[in-house]
């Protein structure tokens, strides 16, 4: 799907929802930085995009978790440690479902996996998460307990502990 759909759809689900904000996070690649400001500049809903710039490590923990919904589409990633953040921070996620990233996460049981095109679906399963609480507390502690189980070892999840917490994000 890549950033440019996600700003279609964001598009279509801004009209369904109206308290929702799109934050992305980091810089965009010199090469694609004025045609993705020039693309939201032209969306209805632009002001409900922030486009954070660079931000530390730390920065961008201590943001994440104010996210309700981490939405990674990426059309190709190897093991992307920023999903595997997101599933120590109990996030709900919706991926693509490519690269690194449908190995990691398991479709509707620790995370929700689409096809990068699929517009449609995205458009869908973005809308029903945001209004099913329930639903992304149950995909965060799932994505929580695989990722603390089977991706970090022991000495790598204290140190983790510590970082987080270190940063006023008690885990």
């Amino acid at each position: 799907m890549g950033v440019g759909l996600l700003l279609d759809v964001f598009e279509e689900i801004a009209t369904k929802i109206p308290n929702i904000f799109l934050y992305l996070i980091g810089d965009f690649r010199e090469s694609e930085a004025s045609y993705f400001k020039s693309k939201i500049n032209e969306l209805k809903n632009a002001e409900k995009i922030k486009v954070t710039g660079y931000m530390d490590h730390s920065q961008v923990l201590n943001f994440v978790r104010h996210c309700d919904i981490m939405l990674y589409p990426s059309l190709s990633d190897g093991c992307p440690n920023k999903v595997l953040e997101s599933m120590f921070m109990k996030k709900a996620i919706i991926g693509s479902n490519s690269g690194g990233i449908s190995d990691i996460l398991e479709n509707d049981k620790d995370g929700i996996l689409i096809h990068p095109y699929d517009k449609t679906t995205w458009v869908n399963k973005i809308f029903d998460l945001s209004n099913n609480p329930e639903m992304r507390t149950q995909l965060g502690l799932n994505a929580y307990k695989k990722v603390t189980t089977k991706f970090i070892k022991k000495n790598t999840l204290n140190d983790w502990i510590n970082l987080y917490r270190s940063i006023g994000i008690c885990i």
